[in-house]
């Protein structure tokens, strides 16, 4: 029989006790309880020893529950009551739940309703029990077919009672008995596989699972039952001194689980639930509590962030090398498991490349990088094994300055990033292992560097690895369907490494304040140089990370149907060798900053520069297209098309005797004869409306809607609201007011799924009823209803910032618009630009995480820039706080 439980220090029995005599029982213990609470969430906001904290709440409530069981458990010679779980291990958080087995071989009625008052009482605390009442048989039988089960038995604690029951348990689900220690491992292997998965198999996500996610406490507790399972032993102490982890690997483990409780603490007492996530409101408070400040380059809470992706990446990497020497020892070697020689240095075992022996990497530490170029030379290479990892990190100190510049190691750098095998792999086993941000210091300046916002889903180095890992399949061809265009023009790159290369230092510099793309530019200019790269080398990757932002920027933030844009583009590029590199390397890092902002139109939007850029880098400087060039062979292509399909010419040059320049500027030869054919068979006042998928010659990249309609002032804020109400989101719109009293606006849409309708004949006939409804009765159309942000929208608002400017050159003012992606956005602004008898001409969205950067192509009523001071600031005053309404 256990010895009483004995209440931590802070807590008083002799008050605790004198309080029966007079308040109720549940009182005096629901004061006890909440008296604990704010006794131990004090000193952790003091920043205590939270294994103190950790343990002297699992030692109250052991006192408490156990005076409990007094109070209604009379018979205690034959049932127990046992902790298990979490509470098993002595390990209890804010709101963890208590896990208790009641054993007892002989229920009676009197025993029956005995626990039943029991766990009432325990309920009525507001305690979170997770409670089973079991006979020996009964929770022997259930650990053979249940992992949770044997898991709970393998770290239960007697709390109350003689103890005998539990010990026939144990007993009786020895490896002998019930999960063998190989059955065991595998089913425990295939429990962390599945965790992981329902995490995204990353230890980087915007909120991550504490417990749960790759890294988390999850995956050091299996370490444990592992090795209690195999070793009888557990706990990282004992684990550490039968010699199972060495000194490094004990005080990581040690000092990570002691960092990940702190968090897990912290969680707990401030959303007072059972939360595992570290949500985004929870992580700006933790950075306040554990006393991170904003600086001159991070935020508070991107510091604290960056501390626990390092954290989980090291616990990461630590269970993947213990969990594989585990398997090596609880498995052992296959049977025909021959070491296979690859070279005096190297062997490999059932796939996984191990040292000859223990003193290569101190005998010839070029050794640290010629493993990864041996793995990226044989497929067939699953792995490295656990104790050449070990032998790996602790040699880490020999790659110093005069490492790096040794031109073995450069070389075999180099050989690496040419590897016909698994580059990203390789790479991210070399960070893993500590080997990248040795050799390249600057690595480990962005290893869990974290930007606080809805746009970067990943710390800056995961991203990296995803953007190589996406160059890497463009230039093997693997997803060709996904990446026609991208996958035809990285496969003819003459050197493909500087790619790999440029995709490496692209961010490299962030975090240090300054332009990380100038910056990025300078080191890897000193890479290129140190690693003997030619001038020409240098100068490609070295221009690729300083301009790595500009085509995304040109494509998505600017008029691609304004020769000029293309000029000044193509001038910046200057061959078409360097665009085609920039467009690889572009086309990975939107994929690879969040799979969410990638859709077929930037795709579309792209290609079509690409496409614009190489004409017009073909035809060089002393050709280049103006704006007359450009019309004319726009009206030339579609009116050809048009004869073709039986119209007349002067009933078509007619109706484009009322449509402006703009109009040919900014609709293709295509769409152009689509719009003319739609208006010529229409013949009538009455709004036309139609559909269609638009695509270029590579895939099907938005739907299309038509709208020609007669022109008035509020067509743009009517239209604009029913997209809205259909659940359409706008990412384009050109609009041209005619001489003959039309309209002829197009809009590029795609659903909240970012997917294409017109190929629904349900959706498209909704699109055109609902448009043209609200045309016909355009004086009466309602405001779009709002739409309740969600609660990381909310969090991560930002005031709406608008500006305009207008070039002396150009025909238009330009409204640059930075605000929170909202619902009802651009049918807000439209009934402000209304209002202010302003004409839009053109609109690009652009969608940014939680922010969106639109254009907006602005004239007066009168169709010229906006010029008086007065106006544009009214007009800015009246858009930013007409946006910001939608948020409150």
């Amino acid at each position: 029989m256990p010895a009483k439980p004995s209440p931590p220090e802070f807590f008083d029995p002799i008050k605790f006790e004198q309080k029966f005599a007079t308040l109720p029982i549940i009182t005096c213990y629901k004061e006890a309880i909440q008296e604990t609470n704010s006794e131990l969430d004090h000193r952790f906001v003091e920043g205590e020893s939270i294994r103190s904290l950790v343990a002297e709440r699992s030692a109250f409530f052991d006192y408490l529950l156990t005076h409990l069981w007094r109070r209604f458990i009379h018979n205690t010679e034959t049932i127990e009551l046992i902790a298990v779980g979490g509470y098993g291990r002595g390990e209890l958080h804010p709101q963890s739940d208590l896990d208790i087995l009641i054993l007892t071989n002989t229920p009676t009625p009197e025993i029956d309703d005995q626990l039943a008052a029991y766990v009432t009482a325990l309920w009525d605390l507001g305690l979170k029990v997770g409670h089973a009442v079991r006979s020996v048989d009964q929770s022997v039988a259930l650990a053979r077919k249940d992992l949770t089960v044997m898991t709970n038995i393998i770290e239960s604690r007697l709390l109350a009672g003689r103890g005998d029951l539990l010990a026939e348990i144990h007993n009786k689900t020895r490896v002998e008995e019930v999960w063998s220690a190989q059955e065991y491992f595998h089913a425990k292997i295939e429990e962390q596989e599945t965790r992981h998965e329902r995490n995204n198999n990353t230890e980087y996500n915007l909120e991550p699972n504490v417990k749960t996610a790759p890294g988390g406490l999850r995956d050091i507790q299996t370490i444990a039952w592992v090795a209690k399972r195999s070793f009888g032993k557990g706990d990282l102490p004992s684990l550490h001194k039968m010699g199972f982890l060495t000194d490094t690997e004990f005080s990581l483990l040690r000092n990570g689980e002691t960092f990940l409780w702190r968090v897990r603490y912290g969680i707990h007492m401030l959303s007072k639930r059972p939360e595992e996530r570290l949500q985004v409101d929870a992580q700006r408070q933790l950075a306040d509590i554990f006393g991170y400040s904003d600086n001159a380059k991070a935020l508070g809470v991107e510091q604290f962030m960056r501390r626990y992706y390092r954290w989980v990446a090291m616990l990461s990497q630590l269970n993947e090398v213990l969990l594989q020497y585990l398997r090596e020892s609880i498995l052992g070697e296959s049977p025909n498991s021959i070491p296979k020689e690859i070279n005096r240095r190297f062997n490999s075992v059932d796939g996984y490349i191990q040292t000859s022996n223990s003193t290569v990497f101190a005998r010839y530490p070029s050794a640290m990088l010629e493993i990864f170029d041996l793995i990226g030379d044989d497929p067939n290479i699953k792995g490295i094994r656990a104790s050449t990892i070990r032998q790996l990190r602790a040699h880490l100190h020999l790659i110093d300055r005069r490492y790096r510049a040794d031109i073995r190691n450069t070389s075999l750098f180099m050989e690496i990033m040419r590897s016909p095998h698994n580059l990203s792999r390789l790479l991210k086993w070399m960070s893993q292992y500590g080997v990248l941000g040795a050799y390249l210091p600057e690595w480990d300046k962005i290893t869990g560097l974290m930007q606080h916002d809805l746009f970067h889903r990943y710390t800056v180095d995961a991203h990296t690895l995803i953007l190589v890992k996406h160059l890497r399949v463009f230039h093997q061809g693997t997803r060709s369907e996904d990446f026609p265009v991208a996958t035809r023009v990285a496969r003819k790159l003459p050197k493909p490494e500087l790619l790999f290369i440029a995709g490496l230092f692209h961010d490299i510099a962030k975090g240090r304040g300054g332009n990380h793309a100038q910056l990025g530019a300078i080191d890897a200019r000193k890479f290129c140089e140190r690693h003997h790269l030619g001038a020409w080398d240098t100068n490609l990757v070295s221009w690729l990370i300083d301009k790595h932002l500009l085509m995304s920027g040109v494509s998505q933030k600017q008029d691609l149907s304004d020769p000029d844009v293309i000029n000044r583009f193509a001038e910046k590029v200057g061959d078409q060798t360097y665009l085609d590199y920039l467009f690889c390397l572009t086309v990975a890092d939107i994929n690879a900053t969040n799979p969410e902002l990638w859709n077929s139109w930037k795709a579309l939007l792209l290609r079509q520069l690409y496409h614009q850029t190489s004409a017009a880098l073909a035809r060089g400087a002393e050709n280049r297209t103006n704006a007359n060039m450009w019309i004319a062979d726009t009206k030339a292509g579609a009116l050809r098309e048009l004869k073709n399909d039986g119209y007349r010419t002067e009933d078509v040059e007619q109706l484009w005797s009322a449509y402006h320049d703009d109009y040919f500027l900014r609709e293709n030869t295509t769409d152009v004869a689509w719009h003319t054919r739609l208006t010529l068979e229409h013949g009538s006042d009455k709004p036309l409306v139609s559909v269609k998928d638009t695509r270029d010659s590579q895939a099907i990249s938005a739907t299309q809607i038509f709208v020609r309609t007669v022109d008035h002032p509020s067509v743009f804020s009517a239209i604009t609201k029913a997209l809205h109400r259909l659940k359409l989101s706008v990412y384009d719109a050109r609009i041209h007011s005619l001489d003959d009293g039309f309209t002829a606006d197009t809009f590029i849409v795609l659903d909240n799924n970012k997917e294409t309708v017109a190929h629904d004949p349900a959706k498209v006939k909704r699109i055109i009823e609902v448009i043209t409804h609200d045309l016909t009765h355009i004086n009466v159309v309602a405001d779009s209803p709002t739409s309740k942000a969600s609660r990381l929208d909310q969090y991560f608002h930002r005031n709406t910032k608008a500006s305009i400017s207008t070039e002396p050159s150009q025909r238009y003012s330009v409204l640059y618009l930075v605000a929170s992606d909202t619902p009802g956005l651009l049918a807000r602004l439209a009934s402000v630009l209304n209002r202010h008898n302003i004409n839009l001409h053109f609109a690009r969205t652009l969608t940014m995480g939680e922010k969106v950067e639109d254009t907006f192509h602005l004239t007066t009523a009168g169709g010229v820039p906006i010029t008086n001071e007065d106006e544009i600031k009214s007009l800015i005053d009246d858009i930013e706080s007409s946006i910001d309404e939608l948020h409150e």
